[in-house]
């Protein structure tokens, strides 16, 4: 498979972009949507040849069931698809998608205790024919083609019509409160788990946590402009809004997120974490370092 990579003479947003195309199947917005040294640059991947999916513990690629297990098919994707990347750029071919905290179980071999409450595929990456890359900070776009559902003339062609249709999307008024949520914790038992958590610690069974709790909210606003509102409001270097396609309308899904963390970057054998939660400033003195 070979890799194209365009750059436009004109400039055009993907935050803009996206209103277009938002809709498309499991079309992915990887969003910088707060400008820093983190958030340098934004993706949108769209026509997707392949999807390779784990749902209920089963391996699917475009929705037929796979022999192999997930990280297989997934790793035999991603060697079909790895291309020389000497651009500069994040990345110009490969897979976008998440993991869910499922995976995470399986791969310690531990059973939940707790039944699925969503619909969803546990983890989800596609390989995508387009995959725009803006550069934010120089205000450059480009366009990496695959040309497998589409020649790379023909994707260029039609990025390039679609970039003409762009126009500057409105930002939308901010509001003391957008909907009502219930929580998976009442306040007084929110309170005795922490109590025992704390307990856990002096204990010495545990000595870091992450205390968290579910929230639902039925609203019947679109989930996008839900996205478009908390990318405006609450922007953050590694935003993401993803159009789920089940198998059938039932299953659809939306992922909107927006955090200030880096949870890894892996370059030239170098990794770089940059975690907020559980952390503290380096203390004044070598023995508090």
């Amino acid at each position: 498979m070979a890799t194209a990579v365009h750059v436009f003479r004109f400039y055009k947003p993907l935050s803009d972009l996206f209103e277009l195309v938002k809709a498309m199947p499991q079309a992915l917005f990887l969003d910088s949507s707060e400008k820093s040294d983190q958030g340098r640059f934004s993706l949108v991947g769209l026509m997707p040849y392949a999807t390779v999916e784990q749902v209920g513990g089963s391996c699917y690629v475009n929705g037929a069931a796979s022999p192999l297990s997930f990280f297989e098919q997934l790793g035999a994707y991603l060697d079909d698809a790895a291309a020389p990347n000497t651009t500069g750029l994040p990345l110009i071919s490969g897979a976008l998608g998440y993991l869910g905290y499922s995976m995470g179980l399986q791969a310690c071999k531990i059973a939940s205790r707790h039944l699925p409450r969503e619909r969803i595929p546990e983890a989800s990456f596609s390989f995508y024919d387009l995959l725009f890359v803006e550069d934010i900070a120089n205000e450059k776009l480009y366009l990496c083609t695959q040309g497998v559902r589409m020649s790379h003339g023909d994707a260029l062609a039609w990025a390039t019509g679609l970039l003409h249709k762009v126009t500057p999307a409105p930002t939308p008024l901010k509001h003391e409160r957008q909907a009502s949520f219930d929580a998976s914790f009442s306040a007084g038992d929110y309170c005795a788990a922490l109590d025992r958590m704390v307990r856990y610690m002096v204990d010495g069974h545990i000595y870091v946590a992450n205390m968290t709790q579910l929230l639902r909210s039925s609203a019947p606003a679109d989930p996008y402009d839900a996205y478009r509102y908390l990318r405006c409001h609450n922007p953050a270097p590694f935003s993401a809004y993803l159009c789920g396609q089940g198998g059938d309308a039932a299953t659809d899904y939306q992922i909107c997120c927006a955090s200030m963390e880096r949870f890894l970057q892996v370059r030239g054998g170098h990794v770089l974490a940059r975690p907020i939660k559980g952390t503290r400033k380096r203390g004044g003195n070598a023995s508090r370092r």
